[in-house]
């Protein structure tokens, strides 16, 4: 994944080595800078050791929690899902 919504579209939208047509789907994560400054349970930032740290690549780690906000069928066969943070951690 990636914080800039124009490099994940490129790798969304880039044709594929082979004939099959795949899936692309755009996923936008929104969280509160808070959170993301403060919860590093949710989200990693990996530019500083990505081999192309222009892209602005983030992991974000399993078992985060998100709710789905929209869903759009784009052109070319793009999905674009919105979805948002949800902190379980006061729910335990």
């Amino acid at each position: 994944m990636s914080k800039r919504q124009n490099v994940s579209e490129q790798f969304a939208t880039a044709p594929s080595n082979d004939n099959t047509r795949p899936l692309s789907v755009l996923f936008i994560y929104t969280m509160d800078q808070d959170t993301l400054n403060e919860d590093l349970s949710t989200v990693l930032d990996i530019f500083s050791m990505s081999e192309y740290p222009g892209e602005e690549g983030i992991l974000i780690l399993p078992h985060t929690s998100f709710q789905v906000q929209t869903i759009k069928h784009l052109p070319f066969g793009l999905i674009e899902i919105i979805g948002e943070y949800i902190d379980l951690s006061d729910a335990c």
